[in-house]
């Protein structure tokens, strides 16, 4: 067994796939709760040939959005302990 770095296992399920095609370089985006990475892959070298990251889009937030639309649609209840209710307002002052 031989451990890898993470883009090039994505890049090698890529090519086993057949999602790549023809194409000479592969993107990998990686949504976490803190940020958002983008790498670009090198195909023939297997290479990482950029990367960038980014907080202003964050898993954290989406969730945050998704969960307030559901209850300004009312498909969700206020949340009961106040702590909750605290975190929604202070997350409409800062959006």
């Amino acid at each position: 067994m031989q451990v890898v770095p993470a883009e090039t296992a994505a890049l090698r399920l890529l090519e086993e796939t057949g999602v790549l095609g023809d194409h000479r370089t592969g993107v990998l985006l990686d949504l976490a709760g803190s940020g958002l990475t983008i790498t670009v892959l090198g195909r023939s070298t297997a290479t990482v040939l950029s990367r960038t990251r980014t907080d202003e889009i964050r898993g954290d937030l989406i969730d945050e959005l998704i969960r307030d639309h559901q209850l300004d649609q009312h498909h969700l209840g206020e949340p009961t302990d106040p702590f909750s209710h605290y975190q929604r307002r202070r997350l409409s002052w800062t959006l």
